[in-house]
């Protein structure tokens, strides 16, 4: 198979993935909602999931992101 292709296939198995945890979270959510607050199982996957356009990415070095981390560390130890 090829990469690409194969890519394409676990990013979509991963999407369903969560779509069946979000399924979970929305039967929960649902005998909660009202009139005014009710919305559709794909309405409230479309607000809960990030399109590929909204995804972050961090591209700092792992030094970087250390180093940040170790001064929350101290920040948080201070108080």
């Amino acid at each position: 198979m090829p990469y690409l292709k194969a890519a394409k296939l676990i990013n979509t198995a991963s999407r369903e993935k969560e779509k069946d945890k979000l399924l979970v979270l929305y039967a929960s959510a649902y005998p909660h909602m009202t009139k005014d607050t009710y919305m559709t199982f794909e309405e409230f996957v479309e607000k809960s999931m990030p399109t590929e356009t909204e995804k972050v990415y961090d591209m700092r070095s792992k030094d970087e992101i250390m180093k940040e981390i170790a001064e929350i560390e101290k920040k948080n130890t201070r108080k």
